[in-house]
């Protein structure tokens, strides 16, 4: 019926009909933009004034039943580029590269995202907790430039490529992923220094782009087809990602620290990083080995403080005021707690001081890892403890992970998420007094990037420190690192007030001199002395760093000296030939 009736009115009135048609189509793009933001409809809206390009973060980063002491917390070095957002990694990569034309600034993003990432064993990253009947794109392959650059570090040809497509885009131009037989490569599009607008070809993980002819601007992949690749099958376009919604800032809970280290403790959740064979030169990454990083959150609330209970995800039940003590005989007392991180977890281990008297006095610990949904208990006090006892509870399982196995069946654990829950349950048989926790402490051990962290070189490093603060809370950042000064060089400054910016002094010659070690962010309780340093690195001689070295020969070592030849190009005639045989196109 209502076919027939459009019909009828377009008979009628064509003009009126396709005019009604396009507004109601625009009114639909407006509704998927504005509802379904974190969509793909949204990306036509990007442009060059945006001040970021992501998507909306998942309301499952914030789990906190209490505000939070510091939220959106993120520090930055000026010598390293801030990759917590994609435009802003692009921005600082034109900036640390001093580029100018719009060719320059491109090949900057592709020298920045070589310098960050590495190249596979084989094995892309990979999060596979869904049915292992489902192919392998529906079922955990991670492809999200944001995980990319920040949480593994490593992929293979697609999954670098879309870095490099997200970030120009990021930066408000067309950018598209393309392939060639198995073979991901990006092309960006930027007008050339004659003001022609063309796009142009990279290959991020093998480490190439080809000049023209003319040596001045860089090859389209028309030209590329022609040129060099004429041999090979045709290109394949591929469709854009949907916005990004992973949020790599932190929040913390007063007594909550994240200490980052440039290095790791054998602690992968994926370790899939080829060690030989990349294509990125060695000085490009300074005096970091290829490798994946480890962190660790620790949380130890101050029990004899009334506000931790500020840090559970629940107001207490069942317990005695403020505290980790059943309040009554044979009734549970329950205490919850939420963790998120913006990095994969690889362990979990709960810390517990327990006063613990009647073996019938039952003491527990349950974790869930669907928000809550279900609980599985992970631990109880044995029937056999007695009074204070320090208790160590390691509460992640694991697996080996690659490309193609699966998480076991019913795995219950933190391992390869970045968020879990934890119910701590105390029953008191007697006397509630004889049932209680003195102290409980959480580690969480996560997997990160070493190239995305804010590295210190020789000479000043301008730190920034971004975040939400509470009234009555303030962070602690501590750095280490070793230079020709020492071996373990110090900065421990307070931010009271933010954004706050700072110096950090390192000694050296040259990139190599100086090594960062780790970085520990701390939310704390406000001192009321504003922005301060509490240990001062002592003065350090340093040589301003030379330039980076050209980016040419940051190429694949080799490729740089590949030029096409126009001598191996079929004549005119032979390609006419060609074409005239169906079988052959």
């Amino acid at each position: 019926m209502l076919i027939l009736l459009i019909s009828a009115l377009k008979k009628l009135y064509p003009l009126s009909i396709f005019f009604f048609v396009r507004f109601f189509s625009i009114l639909i793009s407006v509704y998927l933009v504005t509802v379904h933001s974190g969509n793909a409809y949204a990306s036509f809206l990007l442009s060059q004034d945006y001040p970021y390009w992501r998507g909306p973060a998942n309301a499952s980063n914030i789990l906190l039943h209490f505000k939070p002491a510091a939220r959106n917390v993120n520090i930055i070095c000026d010598r390293w580029p801030d990759g917590s957002d994609l435009r802003q990694f692009g921005l600082d990569a034109v900036r640390l590269s001093g580029a100018k034309t719009e060719q320059e600034k491109c090949i900057a993003v592709w020298r920045w995202i070589r310098r960050w990432t590495m190249y596979t064993d084989g094995n892309p990253p990979t999060e596979n907790f869904k049915n292992p009947r489902q192919s392998r794109h529906l079922n955990g392959y991670i492809d999200n430039p944001l995980k990319v650059l920040n949480v593994y570090g490593a992929h293979w040809c697609d999954g670098l490529s879309r870095v490099q497509e997200a970030v120009w885009r990021a930066m408000g131009y067309r950018a598209e992923k393309i392939a060639r037989g198995t073979h991901s490569m990006v092309i960006c599009q930027y007008p050339d220094y004659d003001n022609v607008s063309r796009w142009h070809w990279f290959d991020v993980s093998e480490g190439g782009y080809f000049f023209d002819q003319t040596g001045h601007r860089l090859m389209t992949p028309n030209e590329m087809n022609t040129e060099f690749y004429y041999w090979m099958t045709g290109w394949v376009y591929c469709h854009h990602l949907p916005w990004l919604t992973h949020r790599t800032k932190l929040d913390l809970r007063q007594g909550e620290k994240l200490e980052r280290i440039w290095g790791n403790w054998e602690k992968p959740y994926q370790d899939n990083i080829r060690q030989d064979n990349q294509t990125v030169p060695g000085w490009e990454r300074g005096p970091y080995r290829v490798d994946f990083g480890n962190g660790r959150f620790t949380y130890t609330p101050d029990l004899s403080d009334p506000h931790w209970v500020s840090g559970l995800s629940k107001p207490l039940k069942g317990m005695a005021a403020h505290q980790l003590q059943p309040a009554e005989k044979l009734k549970p007392g329950i205490a919850i707690w939420d963790f998120n991180t913006p990095y994969i977890i690889s362990d979990a281990v709960v810390e517990l001081d327990l006063k613990h008297k009647n073996p019938d006095d039952i003491v527990r610990l349950y974790l869930s890892v669907d928000y809550g949904k279900s609980w599985q208990q992970v631990w109880d006090a044995s029937k056999t403890l007695r009074d204070s006892n320090k208790i160590r509870v390691n509460i992640c399982k694991k697996f080996k992970v690659t490309s193609k196995n699966f998480a076991p069946p019913h795995l219950h654990s933190p391992f390869g998420r970045y968020h879990y829950k934890l119910k701590l349950e105390l029953i008191a048989h007697e006397n509630p007094a004889d049932c209680w926790v003195k102290g409980i402490s959480f580690h969480t051990t996560v997997q990160h990037n070493i190239f995305s962290l804010p590295q210190l070189q020789p000479g000043k490093n301008k730190i920034t420190v971004e975040g939400d603060l509470d009234a009555g809370s303030a962070l602690r950042i501590s750095y280490v690192w070793k230079d020709p000064s020492g071996n373990n060089r110090k900065n421990v400054t307070i931010a009271e007030k933010t954004p706050f910016e700072y110096e950090i002094l390192a000694g050296g010659k040259k990139w190599e001199d100086c090594v960062s070690k780790s970085i520990t962010i701390e939310a704390i309780p406000v001192t009321g002395k504003g922005n301060h340093t509490l240990t001062k690195e002592k003065p350090a001689p340093y040589t301003p760093l030379p330039p980076m070295r050209p980016a040419e020969e940051a190429r694949k070592p080799g490729i740089a000296k590949i030029r096409p030849l126009k001598k191996n190009l079929p004549s005119v005639d032979t390609l006419i030939k060609m074409i005239q045989h169906p079988e052959n196109v």
